[in-house]
């Protein structure tokens, strides 16, 4: 599979020194590394946090608040989870059921669907399970998500409809809760993709896109994505976490954008294209959070360049660093939560690097900033903007974004919807257009076991002069979740 980004590789001043499909390879790589940011079921994020800040209306260093600033920070204290080794107790207890009814996802037990499941049956017992496994410190997202999706228009030669294929599965160990003072949890996600028809099946590539459209589209078979130890301190107010991480876990980190599975598609808005190669990769490395004040979030991270490339477990130093920086104000406004901060990321690998070690290092800066709002309580408003310096860009140089996500649309749970429009410019205008994009999206939890959402993403214009203005891409995403 080879994306837009591919293009790049005519990029006379560093590509020229590089085999070009090597540097094809690493750029589709990160592109599909990068995806998720902190990814899980997000309506069911979203409406835990909501219960959080429901219970107080006060920005005091209370329970309520702590409990929304965690969950605005991605800082996962794992509760309702019963320690391996003591030390809490569970949310539910009671141990396994086979008849204990779960029409609901266990990350969203709520959201129990339109219609009934005509295999409630058979998964009822399996929820019941991956419940039971709470009371000896395991939790677990199981889903798999197919796309499947067609352009309006392409570059000559260049199919027009897509299919992807993603299989997800991830656990957290709660080894240990120490009252006042933090939990010990470990973690390990695998992921398998498909994509048809194969390398041909790159709908970025096809529509001469900057942005990367279907952040969902994996480039590896399977791979390991997650793979670490955290452990928090100070009353879960500071963590540090070490082993194969997203760094997007831990800071430029958007709620109400950051899940490809539920939220939006494009790369634009489900993270950004614009940060450096090893930071949108999953990738050996070391972060620290801190809620420092109960209106002050700062985290750091320190990262090897190898998970731009890497499936497994290996690590290689050799191949370049980077590290990242984040400051965020968390606030209260008219009794409603948000917060408004800022990233820096330095990289001394860029993608030419990354395809061929032999290269000098080099070293460049980005910058990613953000605000997010709840609006009331199933609202949210959001702005993004990244920018990089050329020789460490992703796909591409600097990206500007905005939108709205409602979640339990029309009362349901698990409905939701969003509308978002970006604009990118190329790393290399001599090679790709400046582009501006809108997409949106409409999420129906169908059943206790299944979410459908149509995505229509429009291109106006694309940022290769070969397609016209505008490009109307449509997407058909499936979601099965245990």
């Amino acid at each position: 599979m080879y994306s837009s980004a591919c293009r790049l590789a005519a990029k006379p001043a560093r590509f020229g020194r590089v085999n070009r499909r090597a540097a094809c390879v690493v750029l589709s790589a990160l592109a599909s590394a990068a995806a998720a940011r902190a990814d899980g079921d997000s309506s069911g994020d979203l409406e835990r946090m909501r219960g959080a800040f429901r219970l107080g209306p006060s920005m005091a260093a209370d329970d309520a608040w702590w409990m929304t600033a965690r969950a605005f920070t991605n800082m996962d204290t794992m509760d309702g989870v019963r320690p391996v080794f003591g030390g809490g107790e569970n949310a539910e207890g009671g141990g396994f059921s086979w008849s204990t009814p779960r029409r609901g996802p266990i990350s969203n037990p709520d959201a129990a669907g339109a219609f009934d499941s005509p295999l409630q049956p058979l998964v009822n017992p399996v929820r019941n399970g991956l419940a039971a496994l709470r009371d000896v410190g395991i939790r677990a997202d199981v889903y798999e998500a197919l796309t499947f999706g067609a352009a309006s228009d392409t570059i000559a030669g260049s199919r027009s409809s897509f299919g992807t294929g993603r299989f997800n599965a991830r656990i957290d160990v709660l080894l240990f809760r120490e009252e006042g003072e933090g939990i010990g949890r470990f973690t390990a996600q695998v992921r398998q993709n498909n994509f048809w028809p194969g390398d041909e099946g790159d709908v970025s590539a096809s529509t001469g896109s900057s942005v990367y459209l279907n952040a969902l589209r994996g480039f590896y078979d399977t791979s390991i994505t997650r793979c670490s130890y955290a452990q928090s301190f100070a009353d879960d107010r500071v963590v540090v976490t070490a082993g194969k991480i997203n760094p997007g876990d831990f800071s430029a980190l958007n709620i109400f954008a950051s899940d490809e599975a539920t939220q939006f598609m494009g790369l634009i808005f489900d993270g950004n294209d614009a940060l450096p190669v090893p930071y949108l990769s999953y990738t050996p490395g070391v972060a620290v959070q801190a809620l420092a004040l109960d209106w002050l979030y700062l985290s750091g991270i320190v990262g090897s360049a190898d998970g731009a490339t890497d499936t497994g477990l290996d690590v290689d130093l050799e191949r370049g660093m980077f590290a990242a920086a984040e400051a965020s104000v968390l606030f209260e406004w008219l009794g409603m939560p948000g917060r408004v901060g800022a990233t820096w990321v330095g990289s001394t690998v860029g993608s030419a690097e990354l395809a061929d070690p032999a290269l000098p290092e080099i070293w460049g800066n980005a910058l990613f900033v953000c605000g997010q709002y709840f609006v009331v309580e199933h609202v949210g408003v959001w702005a993004q903007y990244a920018a990089s310096d050329e020789d460490v860009a992703a796909l591409t140089q600097s990206e500007l974004a905005f939108g709205v996500t409602v979640d339990d649309c029309f009362g349901r749970k698990g409905d939701g919807c969003g509308l978002a429009a970006g604009w990118a410019k190329p790393i290399d205008p001599a090679v790709q257009g400046e582009q501006f994009m809108i997409e949106s999206y409409y999420r129906l939890q169908a059943t206790g076991l299944s979410q459908v959402s149509l995505d229509v993403q429009m291109l106006a214009p694309s940022a290769s002069s070969e397609v016209d203005d505008p490009t109307l891409v449509g997407t058909l995403r499936w979601v099965v979740r245990f």
